[in-house]
């Protein structure tokens, strides 16, 4: 394992919890919150911060130089993969891989993003797959990764 990430819940819980204060903070501020009034408002969005920042959504991810795994036991071969696959919308994208031997990862998007050395080591593999093996790929797939401008980040 070369590198790995795994999503706090507390961390999400607690930038949850903030925003909600932050929002609370601004209105009383601003002097258009009438507290007894919008009670609703606050129970409501206090309720979702709560929910949301406690969902199971807390992904463990490893990767090594040509290899990613998430912790239900997925993993691909990221320098032999088949299929690259990227559905969802720009806020809410899904990232599905299969590799030539079946093997099948599927995560949001910016799971593996989140830590950038990971990303790195899979996007090195996804470029390779795509550019060198000719792995399947969308042209919205090769547009939401822009796969044909891999050099961007030089300067």
């Amino acid at each position: 394992m070369v590198e790995w990430f795994h999503h706090s819940r507390l961390r999400s819980l607690l930038a949850r919890l903030t925003l909600v204060s932050v929002i609370f903070v601004i209105g009383v501020f601003m002097g258009g919150v009438d507290l007894p009034r919008v009670l609703v408002f606050w129970v409501t969005l206090g309720s979702w911060a709560l929910i949301s920042g406690l969902r199971k959504h807390n992904p463990s991810l490893s990767a090594g130089v040509d290899w990613l795994a998430h912790e239900n036991g997925d993993f691909v071969l990221t320098y032999q993969l088949a299929l690259v696959e990227v559905t969802g919308t720009k806020l809410h994208q899904s990232l599905r891989l299969v590799d030539v031997h079946g093997n099948e990862f599927s995560s949001y998007l910016d799971d593996p993003q989140r830590n950038t050395e990971l990303w790195d080591l899979v996007y090195n593999g996804i470029l390779h797959s795509v550019h060198v093996n000719g792995a399947t790929i969308s042209q919205s797939t090769r547009d939401s990764l822009e796969l044909d401008d891999p050099l961007r980040f030089r300067g």
